[in-house]
Formats: C-alpha cells, sequence, structure tokens
C-alpha cells in the first residue's frame, strides 16, 4: 500500500490517538490495582505485564518508553490508604488516626501521583506526537 494512500493515512492517524491513550492507561491501571490491593509493586509490575505488549508492539521511542515507565509509577503512588502497609507505618509513626490519615497521606500521595502524571503526559504530547 503506498504511503500516500487514504488508508495509510488513516493508520497513522489511528496510531498517534492509540500512542495518546496507552499513557493515560500506564497511570490509571496501576491507580485501580493500588486501590484494589494495596501495593504499588504488584500494581506496578501488573499494569507493565498488561501494558506490556501494546508496548512492544507500538514502536514507541526510547524517551516515549521512560514516560510510560514514568506514569504507571506514578500511578501506583496514588490511593493509599488502609490496605497498603505504607500507610500504617506513616499514621502510626507520626502518631495519626485513620481518618486523619485518609485526610492527610492518602489526599497527598493521589495528588503527588497526579500531579507527576500530568507533567509525565505533557512531555508525552510535546516530545512523543511531534
Amino acid at each position: 500500500m503506498p504511503a500516500s494512500s487514504p488508508r495509510a493515512a488513516s493508520g497513522r492517524r489511528s496510531a498517534r490517538r492509540c500512542s495518546r491513550r496507552v499513557c493515560p492507561h500506564a497511570h490509571g491501571l496501576p491507580d485501580l490495582a493500588r486501590a484494589a490491593q494495596g501495593s504499588a509493586t504488584v500494581a506496578i509490575l501488573t499494569t507493565a505485564g498488561l501494558l506490556s505488549a501494546s508496548i512492544l508492539g507500538g514502536g514507541y521511542s526510547t524517551i516515549q518508553v521512560a514516560l510510560l515507565a514514568l506514569a504507571i509509577a506514578f500511578g501506583a503512588l496514588g490511593l493509599s490508604h488502609v490496605n497498603d502497609s505504607g500507610f500504617w507505618v506513616v499514621t502510626r509513626y507520626l502518631g495519626l488516626g485513620v481518618a486523619d490519615g485518609l485526610r492527610t497521606w492518602t489526599v497527598l500521595t493521589t495528588v503527588l501521583g497526579l500531579v507527576g502524571f500530568l507533567l509525565c503526559y505533557v512531555v508525552w504530547l510535546v516530545a512523543g506526537v511531534a
């Protein structure tokens, strides 16, 4: 199929749309996994396994793969709550109750994860789809 055909152009647009979607998925999947089972490590490894075929087959540049890894890590940072051992370490060390820990630690980790992801996504849009 010639590179200038309408089907080829449609394929490039579709790949670009898919490329834009993989970064938010790289953040959202570990967020959900972390909230469900509590472990950031398990959330990161599960998401990496789920997205590995998409990433390997996506033809991403080195910087895009690094940004995806960061998006996964920032996704696993948020939503730390009572089923996370780190939540208990922080709340007990600081002398916080469960309600105070949820108001402070959970909100802090979630905001940090979202801000980190937004920074990654801005770089993704500038460097990755240009």
